[in-house]
Protein backbone atom coordinates (compact mmCIF):
# COMPACT_ATOMS: atom_id res chain seq x y z
CA UNK A 1 0.00 0.00 0.00
CA UNK A 2 1.67 2.89 -1.21
CA UNK A 3 1.30 6.01 0.95
CA UNK A 4 1.81 9.74 0.35
CA UNK A 5 4.01 12.08 2.08
CA UNK A 6 3.07 15.27 3.89
CA UNK A 7 4.65 18.71 4.02
CA UNK A 8 4.33 21.31 6.66
CA UNK A 9 4.76 24.28 5.36
CA UNK A 10 5.94 27.09 8.10
CA UNK A 11 5.40 30.20 5.45
CA UNK A 12 2.09 31.43 6.80
CA UNK A 13 3.45 31.63 10.56
CA UNK A 14 7.23 32.85 8.88
CA UNK A 15 4.54 35.83 7.46
CA UNK A 16 2.63 36.40 10.61
CA UNK A 17 6.04 36.89 12.48
CA UNK A 18 7.46 39.02 10.34
CA UNK A 19 4.78 41.53 10.38
CA UNK A 20 4.84 41.01 14.41
CA UNK A 21 8.24 42.23 14.51
CA UNK A 22 7.26 45.16 11.73
CA UNK A 23 4.55 46.08 14.16
CA UNK A 24 6.81 45.90 16.81
CA UNK A 25 9.27 47.96 15.20
CA UNK A 26 7.09 50.69 13.93
CA UNK A 27 5.28 51.52 16.72
CA UNK A 28 8.34 51.34 18.90
CA UNK A 29 7.21 48.32 21.23
CA UNK A 30 3.87 50.41 22.38
CA UNK A 31 1.22 48.58 21.91
CA UNK A 32 -2.26 48.25 23.19
CA UNK A 33 -2.27 47.68 26.96
CA UNK A 34 -4.69 44.68 26.39
CA UNK A 35 -2.04 42.54 24.64
CA UNK A 36 -0.16 42.82 28.15
CA UNK A 37 -0.37 39.37 29.87
CA UNK A 38 0.58 41.33 33.41
CA UNK A 39 -0.88 44.65 32.79
CA UNK A 40 0.45 45.73 36.65
CA UNK A 41 2.34 43.64 39.00
CA UNK A 42 2.52 44.14 42.92
CA UNK A 43 5.56 43.88 44.45
CA UNK A 44 5.66 43.96 48.44
CA UNK A 45 8.57 45.53 50.55
CA UNK A 46 9.48 44.81 53.67
CA UNK A 47 12.50 44.60 56.16
CA UNK A 48 11.56 43.71 59.50
CA UNK A 49 10.15 40.59 59.64
CA UNK A 50 7.30 41.45 61.81
CA UNK A 51 6.15 43.58 59.00
CA UNK A 52 6.66 41.12 55.67
CA UNK A 53 3.21 39.59 57.13
CA UNK A 54 1.02 42.29 57.26
CA UNK A 55 2.79 43.48 54.31
CA UNK A 56 1.97 40.27 52.40
CA UNK A 57 -1.88 39.71 53.70
CA UNK A 58 -2.64 43.34 52.25
CA UNK A 59 -0.76 42.13 49.12
CA UNK A 60 -3.47 39.25 49.10
CA UNK A 61 -6.19 41.76 49.42
CA UNK A 62 -5.01 44.28 46.55
CA UNK A 63 -4.43 41.03 44.36
CA UNK A 64 -8.34 39.66 45.05
CA UNK A 65 -9.69 43.40 44.34
CA UNK A 66 -7.51 43.65 41.16
CA UNK A 67 -8.89 40.53 39.55
CA UNK A 68 -11.74 41.44 38.27
CA UNK A 69 -10.82 44.92 36.37
CA UNK A 70 -7.06 43.50 35.41
CA UNK A 71 -4.55 40.95 34.90
CA UNK A 72 -2.70 41.42 37.45
CA UNK A 73 0.29 39.43 38.96
CA UNK A 74 2.01 39.24 43.04
CA UNK A 75 5.62 39.13 42.84
CA UNK A 76 6.16 37.59 46.62
CA UNK A 77 9.44 35.70 45.84
CA UNK A 78 11.73 36.66 48.71
CA UNK A 79 15.33 35.71 46.56
CA UNK A 80 14.85 39.16 44.79
CA UNK A 81 14.83 42.42 46.00
CA UNK A 82 12.32 44.97 45.21
CA UNK A 83 14.65 46.85 42.76
CA UNK A 84 15.26 43.77 40.72
CA UNK A 85 11.90 42.76 41.01
CA UNK A 86 10.79 46.76 39.44
CA UNK A 87 14.11 46.30 36.91
CA UNK A 88 12.37 42.78 35.79
CA UNK A 89 8.75 44.07 35.20
CA UNK A 90 9.94 47.06 33.61
CA UNK A 91 12.18 45.33 31.42
CA UNK A 92 9.17 42.73 30.70
CA UNK A 93 7.29 46.09 29.89
CA UNK A 94 4.66 45.94 32.79
CA UNK A 95 2.58 49.26 32.52
CA UNK A 96 1.93 49.46 36.10
CA UNK A 97 3.85 48.62 39.24
CA UNK A 98 1.84 48.79 42.89
CA UNK A 99 4.78 48.81 46.00
CA UNK A 100 3.33 48.02 49.16
CA UNK A 101 5.15 48.61 52.32
CA UNK A 102 4.48 49.23 55.93
CA UNK A 103 3.55 52.65 55.65
CA UNK A 104 1.08 51.34 52.73
CA UNK A 105 -0.39 48.89 55.52
CA UNK A 106 -0.66 51.72 57.91
CA UNK A 107 -2.05 54.47 55.59
CA UNK A 108 -4.52 51.36 53.49
CA UNK A 109 -3.04 52.90 50.42
CA UNK A 110 -0.92 51.35 47.56
CA UNK A 111 1.85 53.34 45.34
CA UNK A 112 1.16 52.90 42.19
CA UNK A 113 4.34 53.61 39.32
CA UNK A 114 3.55 54.20 35.76
CA UNK A 115 6.23 52.50 33.39
CA UNK A 116 5.79 54.93 30.68
CA UNK A 117 6.64 58.21 32.53
CA UNK A 118 7.51 56.79 35.94
CA UNK A 119 4.69 59.08 37.97
CA UNK A 120 4.29 57.77 41.03
CA UNK A 121 0.44 58.29 42.92
CA UNK A 122 -0.89 57.00 45.76
CA UNK A 123 -4.26 55.50 46.06
CA UNK A 124 -6.57 54.52 48.94
CA UNK A 125 -6.69 50.65 48.56
CA UNK A 126 -10.54 51.20 48.70
CA UNK A 127 -10.70 53.08 45.48
CA UNK A 128 -8.15 51.21 43.56
CA UNK A 129 -11.10 48.81 41.87
CA UNK A 130 -12.18 52.59 40.27
CA UNK A 131 -8.93 53.69 40.06
CA UNK A 132 -6.91 50.86 38.48
CA UNK A 133 -8.93 50.76 35.08
CA UNK A 134 -8.68 54.72 35.22
CA UNK A 135 -5.28 54.50 35.23
CA UNK A 136 -4.81 51.70 32.56
CA UNK A 137 -6.82 53.80 30.27
CA UNK A 138 -4.57 56.75 30.80
CA UNK A 139 -1.70 55.08 30.10
CA UNK A 140 -3.11 53.47 26.80
CA UNK A 141 -3.98 56.93 25.92
CA UNK A 142 -0.64 58.36 26.31
CA UNK A 143 0.69 55.09 24.71
CA UNK A 144 -1.52 56.15 21.93
CA UNK A 145 -0.33 60.18 21.77
CA UNK A 146 2.99 58.92 21.59
CA UNK A 147 3.11 56.72 18.33
CA UNK A 148 0.80 59.37 16.96
CA UNK A 149 3.86 61.91 17.77
CA UNK A 150 6.76 59.15 17.00
CA UNK A 151 4.44 57.93 13.83
CA UNK A 152 4.81 62.27 12.77
CA UNK A 153 8.51 62.28 13.26
CA UNK A 154 9.28 59.03 11.81
CA UNK A 155 7.18 58.85 8.36
CA UNK A 156 9.28 61.97 7.30
CA UNK A 157 8.32 64.29 4.45
CA UNK A 158 9.58 62.17 1.70
CA UNK A 159 7.17 59.38 2.32
CA UNK A 160 9.00 56.32 1.57
CA UNK A 161 6.78 53.72 3.41
CA UNK A 162 8.86 51.69 5.62
CA UNK A 163 12.01 52.95 4.83
CA UNK A 164 12.08 55.44 7.46
CA UNK A 165 15.46 57.28 7.79
CA UNK A 166 14.37 59.37 10.79
CA UNK A 167 13.12 56.32 12.70
CA UNK A 168 16.44 54.09 12.19
CA UNK A 169 18.66 57.22 13.13
CA UNK A 170 20.21 57.20 9.49
CA UNK A 171 21.44 60.74 8.35
CA UNK A 172 20.34 60.76 4.28
CA UNK A 173 20.79 63.08 1.77
CA UNK A 174 17.84 63.81 -0.88
CA UNK A 175 19.93 62.00 -3.43
CA UNK A 176 19.77 58.77 -1.25
CA UNK A 177 16.27 59.28 -0.46
CA UNK A 178 15.66 59.45 -4.00
CA UNK A 179 17.11 56.31 -4.55
CA UNK A 180 15.65 54.23 -2.16
CA UNK A 181 12.31 55.43 -3.60
CA UNK A 182 13.19 54.60 -7.19
CA UNK A 183 14.46 51.16 -5.93
CA UNK A 184 10.99 51.06 -3.94
CA UNK A 185 9.12 51.63 -7.10
CA UNK A 186 11.27 49.35 -9.28
CA UNK A 187 10.28 46.27 -7.17
CA UNK A 188 6.41 47.62 -6.20
CA UNK A 189 5.41 49.44 -9.24
CA UNK A 190 1.87 49.47 -8.05
CA UNK A 191 2.78 51.01 -4.64
CA UNK A 192 1.16 48.21 -2.99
Amino acid sequence: QRQRPIAIHRAIYGSLERFIGILLEHFAGALPLWVAPIQAVIVPIWRKEEDRLQVLQMVEEVTKLLAPVCRGHADTDDNNTPGWKYNEYELKGVPLRLEIGPRDVQNQSVMSVRRLDRKKESSPGAELQQRIPEMLKEIQQALFERVVALEGSISGEHGIGFAKARFLRLELSEDQIALMQRVKAAFDPHGV
